[in-house]
């Protein structure tokens, strides 16, 4: 991906030697700033289910660039680094002269030699077109003459606080293991408490859930709606935000099936798969938010024995695009345990970097500009009560693309709480790791790029 103000904020780290350049891990690293002081620790290597050795050095995501600098072909002067001559850094991707001389003059359209710095004052030549507004009210960094600052500058925006959290049902079998609800549930307040959450999303709520939550949040207003007929062990995806922040707009529900106005259950599943959504308006500055929350289903073996959730994937993002365009004036999120394993077919047929856009890549893209801080994410989401070691990633945040959404932070939550008043031993929360992101909506500030230029 060719985005130049990550071009502009790398010059300054190629001063680092080239025995560190060479060391460099290709593709999309989360890099120490991101990662926080970890040393010892594997790192998250996106590309690949693998496991990169973190050794402390700071890293360098390497990228696609016509910028010889960029490219670790010269110096910051053109000097060519196999000392075969400089390169003309007068234009980017200029000429290389093996005579030394580093060029100093282009070339006009009649095949003439003409001084650098009489061209230079040609093309600075204020003709009232370079100014940063867009013409849409944005502020585009392309037009800006420190596209860096423009992002760094930015403040702009309402901010809110997403979380999503498979709570894992209150089951017998948890119970008996001490990992019942009752205990719990008191982990997942104090979680809450502690990271303080404008929404969340739920996922695997049944009746002892929902009963639950307006104790453990009486600051939060909650939607829910049970995905069967019956609510006696029935779950929901419910969805809570603080009550003096929002207003209730609208609410509704699809089921993932090819009747999704009503209970319902595809043919490839044990039971009926349901996304709930919330439109919320911010009382104080009036932006909107379309907030889903879903759980997708594990196929049934001997209808679909490779265990590809297509057809969840297909009825999901129709209607998800559907209800987003019957609310344009909100920003979309839709959040939940996706049961999809990053960088696989499955998971590239619901996120395809187009329409359907995982936030957690955003948030890499813009941290390696500086623009973001990366949280611990290395274990995984879903770890059986235990961190997972490794690359099971299966619960996210999406959106589509937007230009107006930045994150400025994105993490997962892998704390172990205990709750001394209530006799509450260290523990985990649930069989799944929250996601938490911290976005701004309606910025001055176009965020495109970080969408591949697909944004809106």
């Amino acid at each position: 991906m060719k985005k130049r103000t990550k071009c502009i904020a790398l010059l300054g780290i190629l001063a680092i030697s080239l025995s560190m350049l060479s060391g460099c891990v290709s593709g999309r690293n989360y890099s120490e700033e991101m990662m926080g002081n970890k040393g010892g620790l594997p790192t998250f290597h996106k590309d690949q289910e693998v496991e990169v050795p973190y050794t402390g050095d700071a890293r360098i995501e390497l990228i696609e660039t016509d910028d010889p600098v960029l490219a670790g072909k010269c110096d910051a002067d053109g000097n060519l680094l196999d000392g075969s001559g400089k390169v003309d850094l007068s234009n980017l991707g200029g000429s290389v002269s093996n005579s030394g001389n580093s060029g100093g003059s282009n070339v006009d359209d009649n095949g003439n030699d003409t001084p650098a710095d009489e061209d230079n004052q040609d093309n600075q030549e204020d003709t009232g077109t370079n100014k940063p507004n867009n013409g849409n009210g944005l502020i585009d960094p392309n037009d800006s003459e420190d596209p860096l600052a423009v992002y760094e500058a930015d403040e702009s925006g309402t901010k809110v606080r997403i979380m999503s959290q498979n709570v894992r049902k209150d089951d017998s079998g948890d119970e008996s293991a001490g990992l019942g609800g009752a205990v719990r549930m008191y982990r997942l307040q104090k979680l809450v408490e502690q990271n303080d959450p404008d929404i969340i999303g739920t996922q695997e709520a049944n009746a002892f859930w929902i009963e639950a939550f307006p104790q453990l949040f009486p600051d939060y207003t909650m939607s829910y709606q049970y995905r069967g007929a019956s609510s006696g062990s029935d779950e929901a995806c419910a969805i809570l935000w603080k009550t003096e922040k929002y207003n209730l707009l609208d609410k509704g529900q699809f089921w993932l099936s090819e009747s999704p106005n009503q209970v319902s259950t595809m043919n490839n599943q044990y039971y009926p798969r349901i996304a709930h959504w919330v439109k919320l308006e911010d009382k104080a500055t009036g932006e909107k938010i379309l907030f889903f929350s879903t759980h997708f289903g594990f196929p049934r073996s001997e209808n679909n024995p490779d265990g590809y959730t297509q057809p969840q994937i297909i009825y999901l993002r129709s209607l998800f695009i559907k209800v987003c365009a019957e609310h344009p004036d909100a920003y979309p999120f839709i959040v939940g345990d996706f049961n999809i394993h990053f960088d696989t077919d499955s998971y590239r047929a619901l996120c395809d970097g187009k329409e359907l856009f995982d936030m957690r890549d955003v948030a890499n893209d813009m941290s390696v500009a500086g623009h973001c801080q990366m949280g611990d994410i290395r274990d995984g989401t879903s770890g059986a009560y235990e961190k997972d070691n490794g690359s099971n990633i299966i619960d996210y945040i999406f959106s589509l693309p937007r230009k107006q959404i930045a994150v400025d932070y994105y993490t997962f939550l892998y704390d172990r709480i205990g709750v001394e008043e209530k006799g509450i031993p260290v523990g985990p929360v649930s069989d799944h790791f929250a996601v938490l992101a911290d976005f701004r909506i309606g910025t001055s500030v176009s965020y495109e790029e970080y969408y591949n230029g697909n944004a809106k």
